[in-house]
């Protein structure tokens, strides 16, 4: 390989300017950026007849000592406290939540990601 077909640092800097590239549209990048922020996002061309959408959920620690139904502790032998990290949930079309939602290849390039109202 040439030493001049190499794309170094300097040179993104001068194709750029220094400056960080912004999505121009509302991008999954601008999708995970919002839910960041606390907004719940959604695909508005495709997901508009089921009330889809998408929130982040935020860590939570399950002790052992919680007597719920199929605590994920239990999971363990024996159960042991675990911690839940951030994630993305959907609400389905059916209304349940469920935790971490993983988008497709269709997901991640759509551009028609818009905040949920």
């Amino acid at each position: 390989m040439v030493e001049n077909d190499i794309l170094n640092l300097k040179d993104l800097e001068k194709m750029t300017g220094n400056e960080q590239l912004k999505s121009s549209s509302n991008d999954f990048g601008w999708a995970l950026q919002q839910m960041k922020d606390g907004k719940m996002v959604w695909r508005s061309t495709i997901w508009i007849s089921t009330c889809i959408f998408l929130i982040k959920g935020r860590t939570i620690e399950y002790n052992t000592f919680q007597n719920f139904e199929n605590n994920a502790c239990q999971a363990f032998k024996p159960p042991q406290d675990i911690i839940i990290k951030d994630h993305i949930d959907v609400k389905n079309a059916q209304g349940e939540y469920i935790t971490g939602w993983i988008p497709s290849q269709e997901d991640m390039l759509a551009e028609d990601w818009e905040i949920y109202k």
